[in-house]
């Protein structure tokens, strides 16, 4: 028996744990989508999957929704059958990819047992195996933001053109997935163009990607009849979370309460009724002016409501939970503890990667990978920070930050803990940064608890 945790850890050093971990995660996903088998698709998921059905009839219709998702299930469906049922195991065909990716990224980054450790990790997180059976942007979100990162990784050192032209595909498509990572195709090209000092790769990438944006933006004129910034839906957020009745906290909130609801003020109905009676091709614009001017008229309100939205950005994520309760008729207890073992992965990860950062002496090549993933990190969240944000939005970053939190792991089961943590024995500074760090975190938890359950 005391030989057992030996023996799994050395099974992690192998080509065969990963084989193994991959399997289990695709599994795990098949089992977990045969209870829904007879559940239809509802909200966002239903959404995604009728937008690839009216892209299949050549329906015109203004894009409300990103395309890159809509498009994918429409490919998979001319190859099967545009069924709900397709569109779920579609999904489970993109878990593979992103595990591929985060393995290859955790592996880059530290030893191939750290990489199996997170590709373990992700393959039994319960809200990663969720969103690997349903028709959503977070898993396709995760999938390029990882993708992205590992490419521009390998880019920087090699010479090889294949590096910048598939990262320009990534990021045309990521952008065209959630609009807002758009912010990353000019940062992957300023990358390029500083660490890898090439300015050939670097306006590849940017040119590819930018021609896939802009197909797409001639196609959303044309199904459209006007012209459409890659789909309605951005402006639309961008005006959710910075109007005079935005909350302060909860940033998100209209974009989950329509305006024939009791609880929504009057005064914002007719605000947004006199913006939603427009022609179509006014509203985009009538939507970003509104929000703008209310900036403009209260820059203190847009940056109290800007840090609580980086605060709730870093909030357990309780979607999950409560999917399963009320759309999926879940026992409550048993919904309440995937919740709590969602929460321990997540608290995990972050708590994890903080100490990676505090007590972090390695190798200048290390620091730049370090600095990029970061980067990515707050580059992806930033449009968020300045919209509306929630905990669900986390989703594609966690993963990066999984990356840190398994190459800690790994150093704490291979490495003395007085080796470990003697870069914080030896700094105040480093002690000081763990400490705040860990206290914030724990702080907007109970933030969120408080202003969201107790004072609602």
């Amino acid at each position: 028996m005391r030989d057992s945790p030996f023996n799994v850890l050395a099974f992690l050093e192998t080509r065969s744990a990963t084989y193994t971990l991959m399997v289990m995660g695709v599994i795990l996903r098949l089992i977990a989508m045969l209870p829904l088998v007879r559940s239809p698709l509802f909200s966002d998921a239903r959404s995604y999957h009728l937008t690839a059905v009216r892209l299949a009839n050549h329906e015109s219709f203004v894009p409300y929704w990103p395309p890159s998702l809509p498009y994918y299930l429409l490919l998979i469906h001319r190859m099967t059958a545009p069924s709900e049922i397709v569109s779920r195991l579609s999904m489970i065909v993109l878990y593979a990819g992103f595990a591929l990716m985060l393995f290859l990224l955790a592996r880059r980054f530290a030893t191939y047992r750290a990489a199996n450790l997170v590709l373990l990790a992700y393959a039994v997180y319960p809200t990663f195996i969720y969103h690997s059976i349903v028709p959503m942007t977070e898993l396709p979100a995760g999938l390029c933001l990882v993708a992205g990162v590992w490419l521009t990784l390998s880019a920087i050192p090699s010479r090889a053109w294949r590096y910048p032209i598939l990262l320009g595909i990534v990021l045309g498509g990521f952008a065209l997935l959630r609009a807002s990572s758009i912010i990353l195709i000019p940062a992957a090209g300023l990358v390029l163009l500083t660490a890898g000092r090439s300015s050939a790769r670097a306006a590849l990438t940017v040119v590819i990607a930018g021609a896939i944006v802009c197909a797409w933006l001639a196609k959303a004129q044309s199904l459209a009849g006007h012209f459409v910034m890659i789909n309605t839906a951005n402006t639309e957020n961008f005006f959710f979370g910075n109007n005079p009745y935005t909350p302060l906290y909860k940033t998100w909130w209209f974009g989950s309460h329509g305006a024939g609801e009791p609880s929504v003020p009057q005064a914002y109905r007719e605000l947004l009724k006199s913006i939603t009676s427009l022609p179509e091709p006014e509203r985009e614009s009538a939507f970003r002016k509104a929000a703008l001017d209310h900036i403009r008229s209260r820059p203190d309100l847009f940056a109290l409501r800007t840090l609580n939205r980086i605060c709730s950005y870093f909030v357990v994520d309780t979607y999950l939970g409560q999917i399963l309760i009320k759309a999926h008729g879940v026992n409550t207890w048993l919904a309440l503890a995937v919740m709590v073992v969602d929460a321990s992965f997540f608290l995990l990860v972050m708590v994890l990667a903080a100490l990676f950062l505090c007590t972090w002496t390695g190798p200048p090549s290390q620091r730049t990978d370090l600095l990029i993933i970061l980067g990515a990190v707050v580059l992806y969240a930033f449009p968020y920070w300045i919209s509306f944000s929630h905990p669900r939005l986390h989703f594609p970053v966690v993963p990066l930050m999984g990356v840190l939190a398994g190459a800690m792991l790994d150093r704490l089961l291979r490495e003395r803990a007085r080796d470990v943590f003697a870069p914080l024995r030896h700094s105040t500074a480093r002690r000081w940064a763990l400490a705040v760090s860990v206290a914030l975190l724990a702080c907007i938890q109970i933030e969120w608890v408080l202003v969201v359950y107790v004072w609602r």
